[in-house]
C-alpha cells in the first residue's frame, strides 16, 4: 500500500524549520523567545535605571554604592538572562494552560518580583541606610518590565503556545 505522502516519519528532516519531530515547536524558536526576551529586559533596563532614573537612584544611593552610571553591565546581563529563562519556563510550562499568553505575562511579572523584590527586601534588611523608597520604585519596575518583556516572550513562543 502507498503511504500518504502527507505524512511525515517523525525522524525526517523538516524543511520548514518551524516545527520539529511529532509537531513540536523547534528548539530555534524557543531560543529566538528566550533571546528576544533577553533583548527586551536590557534594553527596558537601561532606558529605565541609565535614563530616566538614573538621578533618583544616585540621589537615594550616594555613598552606598557605585554611581548607576558606572554599573559594568555583564553582571545585570546575567541576571536578566536567568529572568528571561525563567519567565519562558513559566511560558511554557504546561501545554494545557487555557492562555499561554497570559502565562508569559504573568510569569513575567511574578519573575520581576521575585528576582528583584528578593533582591531589594534583602538589601533594605542588610545594607543600614538602603532607602525604602529605592525598594519600592526598584520593585516596581521590574514587575512591570517583567510585564512587558513577557509580552514580548509571548509574542515570539511558536504559535501552539499562544
Amino acid at each position: 500500500m502507498d503511504q500518504d505522502r502527507s505524512t511525515k516519519r517523525a525522524d525526517e528532516p523538516n524543511p520548514e524549520g518551524s516545527k520539529s519531530r511529532a509537531g513540536e515547536p523547534s528548539p530555534g524558536r524557543y531560543f529566538m523567545a528566550f533571546a528576544a526576551t533577553l533583548v527586551s529586559l536590557c534594553a527596558l533596563n537601561f532606558l529605565f535605571h541609565q535614563v530616566l532614573a538614573a538621578n533618583f537612584f544616585d540621589r537615594e544611593l550616594q555613598g552606598k554604592v557605585l554611581p548607576v552610571r558606572q554599573l559594568r553591565p555583564l553582571w545585570p546581563t546575567v541576571i536578566y538572562a536567568v529572568s528571561a529563562l525563567a519567565m519562558l519556563a513559566f511560558a511554557v510550562r504546561d501545554p494545557a494552560t487555557a492562555s499561554p499568553w497570559r502565562a508569559a505575562v504573568l510569569g513575567g511579572g511574578f519573575v520581576g518580583l521575585l528576582t528583584f523584590g528578593t533582591w531589594n527586601l534583602m538589601n533594605y534588611a542588610w545594607l543600614p541606610g538602603w532607602p525604602l523608597s529605592v525598594v519600592l520604585v526598584d520593585t516596581s519596575w521590574h514587575i512591570v518590565c517583567g510585564l512587558i518583556s513577557g509580552a514580548v516572550l509571548a509574542r515570539w513562543l511558536p504559535s501552539s503556545r499562544r
